[in-house]
């Protein structure tokens, strides 16, 4: 990444303001939370009317619904820090011990992912082959090549196909709702690639770097899974309480242009000028606001795919479930040809998140596997989601409460040549230090990720 210059203080006579932020999600409202805390003046726009981005948090009928992340780790004493200063670190709702229990679908059925040694040996999610297999992986030969590899080939090669099919093909649906045939191993775990170029080994790998990674300043003693008392959208909306009239929801920007040293953002009824300009924005979005600065970088933005999601938001009375819904979800593997991710149960995780005497079930469809979703009547997915779900966790009846919302375009894919492709991106924008792009199609998706690289660029820019 390329370098990052301080704002300068206290001049801003030939121009509208310091600094203008483009994108009220995540990273953009971490980072123009920080700029506006440390005395620089700074704009934020977004198209949307609500704060956030997709982490839109909404209570339907006695149900908490969240339109984008429904959780997050506590992986980040910056982001502790962060949520200290909102306001909101005591809305956070830890996930109960349940949560580390997960499920995958196999055989039609769901089986307990195992948590300990012990547990893996009697787990019948693998067989007496595939689980000889994944114990076999210190034993792999490293890859020699230097080439770019597929997720696919990096797990069948150090975990064998059914490690595959049914460890890491789950997790990556889960996560990216993508393709392991498809997905760039450098991109999307870069940390799986150093394990085997340095040590050999996945697991060999994890055990010598755990002291190194406990000794991180920036590691929390306790890496729980959290939400918020009313949702993820909440410390969104406390920081953008903070930024007041600084914030500009509703106004589209539609273009960003040089003007002398400067930029300018040309936007439905507002220009701002600005000596920075920080672009947070969906990759998609970038590239037609970026598109006059660099005809290639916004080629090249544009090229960044994303797949489609479906979210299913079910609920029941607790009395029409027979399953227990003790754990985190499900997950389930391509390999068993259904058009439902996973199932995220939601009221096992936080407390609220349904009325008295019902269960919420949040519930992905499609993703890579199932691009055909985008298209599909809302119905006929609600439909086909029951269907698959009702025999696995026992569900009696019609749903007392049920939503579909569809996204189009909802988590980008590191689709091979991704790294190759942010360089060039880079490379583009090298003549506009005015510049800097950050979002989650660069280096992870995850909210915590996101919050994180969001307050490190405002620290940095705030200098």
């Amino acid at each position: 990444m390329r370098e990052v210059r301080p704002i300068p203080a206290n001049n801003v006579s030939d121009t509208d303001c310091d600094c203008i932020v483009l994108g009220a999600g995540a990273v953009g409202l971490a980072c123009a939370s920080v700029l506006a805390a440390r005395g620089v003046d700074v704009q934020v726009l977004d198209p949307r009317p609500a704060a956030g981005g997709v982490m839109q948090s909404e209570r339907v009928d006695g149900y908490l619904l969240e339109r984008g992340p429904n959780s997050t780790l506590n992986t980040s004493v910056r982001v502790e820090r962060w949520l200290a200063e909102l306001g909101v670190a005591e809305a956070r709702r830890f996930g109960p011990q349940a949560a580390s229990k997960r499920f995958i679908l196999r055989g039609g059925r769901l089986r307990a992912l195992p948590t300990s040694a012990a547990a893996f040996l009697r787990t019948p999610a693998w067989s007496l082959k595939g689980k000889l297999r994944l114990m076999a992986e210190p034993l792999i030969p490293r890859r020699r090549a230097t080439t770019e590899e597929c997720l696919a080939d990096f797990v069948r090669r150090r975990l064998g196909q059914e490690g595959l099919d049914y460890a890491l093909d789950p997790f990556v649906s889960g996560v990216y709702a993508g393709d392991p045939a498809r997905i760039a191993i450098d991109a999307a775990f870069p940390m799986m690639v150093d394990f085997e170029r340095d040590h050999g080994s996945l697991v060999i790998g994890m055990i010598r770097t755990a002291k190194a990674r406990k000794a991180d300043p920036d590691r929390p003693a306790d890496r729980t899974l959290y939400a918020f008392a009313e949702g993820m959208q909440q410390p969104m909306v406390a920081a953008a309480t903070r930024l007041g009239d600084r914030l500009h929801l509703g106004v589209r920007a539609r273009q960003v242009v040089a003007d002398g040293d400067h930029l300018r953002v040309e936007s439905d009824g507002l220009t701002l000028t600005a000596r920075r300009v920080v672009c947070a924005t969906p990759a998609y979005a970038a590239a037609e606001l970026l598109a006059p600065l660099s005809p290639e970088a916004g080629r090249l933005l544009g090229e960044i795919e994303h797949n489609p999601v479906a979210q299913v938001y079910l609920g029941y009375r607790r009395e029409q479930v027979g399953h227990p819904l003790d754990g985190f979800g499900a997950l389930f593997p391509s390999k068993e040809g259904k058009l439902t991710l996973g199932s995220l149960w939601s009221s096992t995780l936080f407390p609220n998140r349904a009325p008295k005497g019902h269960i919420l079930l949040t519930n992905f469809a499609g993703g890579a596997r199932r691009a055909e979703i985008r298209d599909m009547d809302p119905v006929e997915i609600r439909n086909q989601v029951v269907e698959e779900l009702a025999p696995l966790m026992d569900l009696h009846g019609e749903p007392a409460f049920a939503e579909v919302q569809v996204l189009p375009r909802a988590i980008p894919h590191y689709t091979l040549g991704h790294t190759a492709r942010i360089r060039a991106i880079e490379q583009a924008l090298a003549a506009t230090p005015a510049l800097h792009l950050t979002g989650n199609y660069l280096l992870g998706i995850s909210v915590s990720d996101c919050w994180k690289r969001g307050l490190l660029l405002g620290d940095a820019l705030a200098g």
